[in-house]
């Protein structure tokens, strides 16, 4: 048997997750910016986790997976059910009864086991979404959508092969949802979406999410998450010069990767697609105070990208004298996004 979804239709993108429930949103007539889905989650963050056995130290800029889908459900009056099991066969089952049913199904995957992405074999990252559309039991093969389009790359490979959509084994799917590899295994997860009772965008909406997200960024009382795990960060990134050069290597990988546009982030560490958000909201409702935090915070994504091309240099030339002025770097970070924080919050309170 075989069954496409041919109402589905793919979009390059910037960030995997919202570009993923965006072309979710589209199939089902429902028009939302990704930029805007970033922000009505609240998905803006920051959480350092430090180096432990057999674990080398990462970081990731927005909410976790979960968390994410929970926050714009409840913003937009809707429900997204994530589902996961142990199970690969019910895993494989729910994802080909959801397509029988006509319905695209947003799973999780480690990006390493994506072929078509060309990304060292060393890399494992999988908090990465695509969308299948598609199957073909005869030829074993799935059809998938990532955030690509033909031309639009989204890494930093010369061997990456870009296009509208891509196919994938039955075995190299499953091998890539049940992967169990640090950083942030996907867990067989896959999403339902229930859009019945979706609510207009209104200044309120937007409001309270920007509020949970100045929380996330300040009201942590864990050293390693908000505002205080970049500063954090800015501390024990100068241990990193102790790491063999391996582990050194694999580490500021990882760093550029969760920092670039290439990781999808939408560039700057999350801070761009935020940004761009805090913009969009401001156009829409005529606030200009959002609209000029909105430009600072890409702004604050300059500096984030300064710093993905000092992790990209460390793993070019394994120079450890860089990490000075990464924490360095850092600590002015953690600055500027702590005052734009501190001006919001007194702003809509």
């Amino acid at each position: 048997m075989k069954k496409i979804l041919t109402k589905f239709k793919p979009l390059l993108g910037y960030h995997s997750g919202t570009n993923a429930i965006r072309k979710i949103f589209r199939y089902y007539g429902y028009e939302i910016e990704e930029e805007m889905i970033f922000g009505l989650a609240s998905a803006l963050d920051f959480t350092f986790t430090e180096q432990k056995q057999n674990q080398l130290p990462h970081f990731f800029g927005r909410v976790m997976p979960v968390e994410f889908e929970k926050n714009l459900s409840t913003a937009l009056g809707i429900k997204i059910k994530v589902c996961d099991t142990l199970s690969k066969k019910r895993a494989f089952d729910e994802m080909m009864k959801m397509l029988n049913a006509g319905d695209p199904v947003m799973i999780y995957v480690d990006v390493a086991y994506l072929p078509y992405l060309k990304i060292p074999d060393f890399y494992h990252f999988g908090a990465h979404s695509v969308v299948v559309f598609g199957y073909d039991d005869e030829q074993e093969i799935v059809y998938i959508s990532d955030r690509d389009i033909r031309g639009f790359k989204i890494t930093s490979s010369h061997l990456e092969e870009p296009d509208d959509y891509h196919i994938l084994s039955y075995d190299n799917l499953i091998l890539a949802r049940m992967s169990k590899e640090k950083h942030q295994p996907p867990m067989n997860r896959w999403l339902k979406f229930s859009l019945a009772g979706m609510q207009e965008i209104n200044y309120d909406m937007i409001k309270a999410a920007i509020l949970k997200n100045i929380d996330n960024m300040l009201g942590s009382s864990l050293k390693n998450v908000g505002i205080a795990g970049i500063e954090y960060l800015s501390q024990k990134v100068l241990d990193w010069k102790n790491m063999d050069d391996s582990s050194l290597h694999h580490t500021a990988y990882d760093a550029f990767t969760m920092i670039d546009k290439v990781g999808s982030t939408g560039g700057g560490c999350y801070r761009k697609i935020y940004g761009n958000f805090l913009r969009i909201a401001g156009n829409m409702f005529d606030d200009e105070f959002l609209y000029k935090c909105g430009a600072e915070f890409i702004k604050t994504a300059d500096f984030w990208d300064e710093l993905a091309t000092d992790f990209e240099n460390i793993t070019k030339h394994l120079d450890r004298d860089i990490l000075k002025k990464i924490s360095s770097k850092l600590l002015t970070i953690a600055l500027r996004e702590q005052e734009l924080f501190l001006r919001m919050k007194e702003y809509l309170k």
